[in-house]
């Protein structure tokens, strides 16, 4: 059975879920829009908050662990922490080294991937191109990107890796972008992402959209316009914690929050 819900409502309560979860405020509010862009491109986001929330919830009060390798870039030990918790952080990283020429982060033993074009989609911002490589089997490797457009971004993903890295270095202001993305996919192993930040120029639509880019404001104007179909068990799954986060105290204030 499923359901049709509205992205406002969407980014609406899942604050409060992340809330209920155990996350601090700002996390939650950061990881909200994740959520939302999740359900958005299809990730399936609000299916594992609610198979895997042990599991989520067991890694809050982890600590994260950062060191800076020379002639690499950031590695993260993540800790078994979620990727709508630190994935934003570890590209910040990545894009800030960009800055001094290295724009490499490694983010090890982190749960969630299933949320990658959803970070990706999130963390766009003119003038840098994103790339995100996750291992799909010890020596095989999958690649997401997102370019500056004119017309809002684009995500790149499901089509061939060499491809996809044309299309992402015909906009780069540096000519070593395959080197680069060499040396990052070296090192990601199954449950690892790595993340590439890179200089760019908008890129040409065109080419991009005859390999399948997605247009990502066009993608969220159109959820906007039509809702989400959510399954239903997921969707009380998102309001049962949201209801943890409120925790009426009194019959009145629970017939307030409409619970």
């Amino acid at each position: 059975m499923t359901m049709q819900a509205a992205v406002g409502e969407l980014a609406r309560v899942s604050v409060w879920s992340l809330r209920g979860l155990g996350y601090k405020f700002g996390i939650a509010e950061r990881g909200a829009s994740l959520v939302t862009w999740g359900e958005v491109l299809g990730c399936g986001i609000l299916r594992r908050m609610r198979t895997d929330e042990a599991e989520i919830g067991a890694a809050i009060r982890e600590t994260v662990r950062r060191t800076k390798e020379p002639g690499f870039g950031y590695v993260v030990d993540a800790c078994g922490k979620h990727l709508f918790e630190i994935g934003l952080p570890a590209i910040d990283l990545a894009t800030a080294a960009a800055l001094q020429g290295t724009g490499r982060t490694l983010l090890e033993r982190v749960r969630g991937l299933d949320l990658l074009p959803a970070v990706c989609a999130a963390a766009r911002r003119d003038g840098f191109a994103l790339l995100a490589v996750e291992a799909t089997a010890p020596a095989a490797h999958r690649w997401t990107a997102v370019l500056p457009s004119a017309r809002g971004g684009l995500l790149l993903r499901d089509m061939p890796t060499g491809s996809l890295l044309d299309l992402v270095a015909a906009t780069a202001d540096a000519g070593n972008l395959r080197e680069d993305a060499a040396k990052l996919a070296t090192r990601v192993e199954p449950g690892a992402v790595g993340f590439l930040a890179i200089p760019c120029r908008p890129a040409d639509e065109a080419p991009a959209r005859l390999n399948g880019a997605i247009r990502l404001a066009e993608r969220w104007r159109e959820a906007n316009r039509h809702g989400l179909v959510i399954a239903a068990e997921d969707l009380r799954h998102l309001y049962d914690l949201e209801k943890r986060a409120w925790a009426p105290t009194s019959e009145r204030s629970r017939s307030q929050a409409a619970f």
